[in-house]
């Protein structure tokens, strides 16, 4: 299954070095392949890469959405070093946001 995904602020999908997490309708199941193209907003991240679901549940909305987790399959050094740093500089960003939001 081909998925492509923006990752930071309003996105449904979170990252880390070794999976990510999304909300969508989709119905995928447990084993299911992606073959993964994810941008930053605004900052030039890009990852193209394959992974495995590994969990499925229900997003506890009630609206039918789903969580997935999906594992990546194994990645360089680099590729992972570059992961950690969006991911660290997005919750940065984020909480830089809730901030301004209750000042």
């Amino acid at each position: 299954m081909r998925v492509r995904a923006r990752a930071g602020q309003g996105s449904h999908v979170r990252l880390s070095a070794d999976d990510l997490r999304l909300i969508t309708r989709e119905r995928i199941e447990l084993g299911t392949r992606l073959h993964l193209r994810i941008e930053g907003n605004g900052d030039h991240f890009e990852l193209e890469t394959v992974a495995t679901v590994v969990s499925v549940e229900d997003d506890g909305e009630g609206d039918g959405r789903l969580l997935v987790t999906a594992q990546f399959d194994p990645l360089d050094r680099v590729t992972r070093s570059r992961i950690l740093r969006f991911a660290i500089e997005e919750e940065r960003r984020q909480e830089v946001r809730r901030q301004a939001e209750t000042a």
